[in-house]
């Protein structure tokens, strides 16, 4: 975000740029802030195949989407391997 400024001497306007910077710190550079890591999209699924409960009350404990959870379920289904995060994914 740019903010223009003027500076006004002897009566000449000299335009300046000043920006802001957002910046959001983690504690652990290395954590990345997304609702489903690892270990909670394993939980999720094993909540759904194993103990038969339905997608829409696990969507609503992580606050993700019912469909979500769903696409997790069926991609484990297909290939009996836990789906994971991609960690290049853009940010």
């Amino acid at each position: 975000m740019y903010i223009r400024m003027y500076i006004f001497i002897n009566f000449v306007v000299i335009p300046m740029y000043c920006s802001i910077r957002k910046l959001v710190r983690l504690e652990n550079p290395n954590e990345l802030m997304v609702k489903l890591n690892n270990k909670k999209i394993r939980w999720a699924v094993n909540q759904v195949v194993k103990n038969s409960k339905n997608p829409k009350e696990i969507a609503e404990i992580y606050n993700v989407s019912e469909r979500r959870i769903q696409a997790l379920v069926k991609k484990y289904k297909d290939t009996n391997v836990y789906p994971s995060m991609n960690r290049k994914r853009r940010r």
